[in-house]
């Protein structure tokens, strides 16, 4: 453990290079870690949208529009080859739009001949999530052709839900399985829209759009990211680099690890905080990345108890045994890991309530 002190003086060093805030770090809500994710998680789970269904009137939960937009998002950011920080980028983007967005409909609900039913919200994200993705590119030095963005975005049906649709009704009706049940599923369109007059009303809708997003968020647009910070303290603690090439370096270097060790824990803690960015309610992006990074690590390095339905390229599945109390050397406390490691881990292994 002295060896892991020393190293994460240098850590600290690489830390103060970059910004190490929560990703839906807000100046506006800048408080302590408890009280702002209490705060984020109560809005996001009393927010209800009016919609009609064939039952009848009911009302539909914010988490529920949210997912299935979300999971939409990460399918098209796939399909354009982005980079894992451009996506989480376009995803914080619309995390912190739904943030401001929910504190509206908050006040919409004190005057019910105001509010907007859930078809109105439903299209409006949809239209706000494919400007999210545009200008995450752009944040990222990614750009992608506004025109990909479009047609994406149509195909996955940006502007719709899984919620009251009755073709997906009809596909889950015959299936048993309850966990299966509670999956959106995402219904393509058979081919992307013509280039034709609608297609230019779309793009300058999606720049107006895009303008709109901006100023909800008051320019917010610099997002944390856990990836690198996870690479830098695998590195600076000495647990290991993965199966990079190392053999033309003259470090000699004893890692804790072996180097596929290291990078099944990599993968598996990529794979933790791309489950992170999905989370509806946003609440695991509220804490500081440096403990996000700490809470992957240990929720991966404990992979077979905790983890289940995360894809890894490794079959076989081990528990990794890293220093006790390792995050302490980074001056993460352990309160503050337990509780983002709770979080992420009933958002893995319960789903959303």
């Amino acid at each position: 453990m002295l060896i892991i002190v020393e190293q994460s003086l240098e850590l600290n060093v690489g830390m103060n290079r970059m910004d190490v805030r929560a990703p839906l770090y807000d100046d506006d809500h800048a408080d302590a870690i408890s009280n702002t994710v209490a705060q984020w998680a109560e809005i996001s789970t009393i927010s209800k949208i009016p919609t009609t269904t064939h039952d009848g009137k009911m009302m539909i939960s914010m988490k529920d529009v949210i997912r299935p937009i979300l999971l939409k998002m990460h399918i098209a950011s796939h399909s354009m080859e982005l980079g894992s920080e451009s996506r989480f980028t376009g995803l914080v983007l619309f995390h912190r739009y739904v943030c401001h967005f929910n504190e509206i409909l908050l006040q919409e609900q004190q005057h019910p001949e105001q509010q907007n039913d859930f078809h109105q919200i439903t299209n409006h994200l949809g239209k706000v999530a494919a400007a999210c993705l545009f200008l995450g590119c752009k944040m990222e030095e990614e750009p992608r052709r506004i025109r990909d963005v479009i047609n994406l975005s149509h195909v996955l049906n940006f502007c719709s839900s899984s919620v009251d649709n009755d073709a997906t009704k009809t596909t889950t009706s015959d299936i048993k399985n309850e966990e299966l049940q509670n999956i959106p599923i995402i219904i393509e369109s058979p081919h992307p829209p013509p280039l034709d007059e609608q297609y230019w009303k779309d793009k300058e809708e999606m720049v107006s759009i895009e303008q709109h997003v901006l100023r909800m968020i008051r320019y917010n647009t610099t997002v944390c990211h856990p990836y690198r910070c996870i690479l830098i303290i695998m590195e600076t603690l000495g647990f290991g680099v993965g199966n990079k090439d190392t053999t033309s370096s003259s470090d000699n270097t004893k890692w804790l690890l072996t180097p596929q060790q290291s990078d099944n824990l990599i993968l598996r803690s990529f794979g933790i905080l791309n489950e992170v960015a999905l989370d509806p309610s946003g609440s695991t992006l509220q804490y500081p990345v440096q403990v996000l990074s700490c809470a992957a690590i240990v929720l991966a390095s404990s992979w077979p108890e905790i983890v289940r339905g995360v894809h890894c390229k490794d079959d076989n599945e081990e528990t990794v045994v890293l220093p006790n109390d390792w995050w302490r050397a980074l001056d993460v406390s352990t309160n503050d890991l337990n509780m983002a490691r709770t979080s992420i881990q009933k958002l893995l292994t319960m789903g959303d309530d």
